[in-house]
């Protein structure tokens, strides 16, 4: 990905798209700007006989893993937080999101969980709330969808995002809690120094030499 060897453990109970159906994964990647480079996508297991049966399926939620920007080559920590830093107030500088006034009178949400909802030292996650592109016309689906933009110190930036309809809390709950968790376990599998067996890990390289 991007020139760089990256490890993308498979979310847990999610599989990859694009190996059961090439023609779902190309649809849902026309949703996120032609400026990223979609080279993964993983959608609930649940769906894998509808897929392999039909081609389609009314995906409500999923994960899509955007290829690593060119030239970002050994980004320390301290380089990441300035990315993160300038994310952060790019963010603030939105005082206004014109489709959150216009769902205040009719939907509840929390609006305080919206913007930045992790960031440490290897990683930073902000929620939004987005019109919903992806209507079925066989199934009642939500007029909106929470999207969490992800962005990972794996040597380079990269950037995963989650998608969910929004129907209640637990939506709100559950693409919050697989955001975060995700982010470290990507961390944890392409640093090995961010595990409790680094040493270990490490002998086994050199060791290979």
């Amino acid at each position: 990905m991007g020139g760089i060897k990256v490890v993308i453990p498979a979310p847990n109970g999610f599989v990859s798209l694009r190996s059961v159906s090439p023609t779902e994964f190309q649809r849902l990647s026309r949703i996120f700007s032609e400026s990223v480079n979609t080279v993964s996508i993983f959608v609930e297991d649940k769906y894998v006989a509808e897929l392999m049966k039909h081609g389609a399926a009314d995906i409500s939620r999923f994960y899509a893993v955007h290829a690593p920007e060119s030239g970002n080559l050994d980004l320390t920590y301290e380089r990441f937080r300035e990315v993160r830093d300038r994310l952060k107030k790019r963010i603030a500088k939105n005082d206004g999101n014109k489709l959150l006034n216009e769902l205040k009178e009719k939907r509840a949400i929390d609006y305080s969980a919206l913007g930045v909802f992790y960031d440490n030292n290897y990683s930073i996650g902000y929620l939004d709330i987005v019109n919903n592109n992806l209507h079925s016309n066989t199934a009642s689906t939500p007029d909106v969808v929470l999207l969490t933009t992800n962005i990972v110190n794996v040597g380079r930036l990269l950037l995963f995002n989650a998608y969910s309809q929004y129907n209640t809390s637990d939506d709100l709950n559950w693409i919050k809690n697989t955001s975060e968790s995700w982010s470290k376990e990507i961390y944890q599998e392409n640093n090995i120094f961010a595990n409790d067996d680094w040493r270990e890990k490490l002998g086994d390289i050199l060791g290979d030499k």
